[in-house]
């Protein structure tokens, strides 16, 4: 079974597990659920976005704003938090 997202990395079940694997093939975790395998997913794209090199913070909100949405309450939090510490207060 295969769960490819936009960007090339994909979930693959393998021993009865979840396996998330990278766009060149390497495993990037193994996940009991399928839902857990596609949380994982989300984090990494979420890392992706916000480790591009941008000066403004409205556009990462932005950019990550959909992402974010899919995420638990909890790492919700997280995340804004995050991005609130890597900019300079307004």
């Amino acid at each position: 079974m295969k769960c490819n997202n936009k960007r090339g990395n994909l979930i693959k079940k393998h021993n009865g597990k979840f396996r998330v694997l990278s766009e060149k093939g390497k495993n990037m975790g193994t996940y009991d659920t399928k839902e857990e395998a596609k949380e994982r997913l989300r984090q990494i794209e979420f890392f992706k976005l916000k480790n591009r090199k941008k000066s403004n913070l409205d556009d990462d909100l932005l950019a990550v704003a959909e992402e974010i949405g899919k995420f638990s309450k909890s790492a919700k939090e997280s995340i804004i938090e995050l991005i609130k510490s890597s900019y300079p207060s307004r």
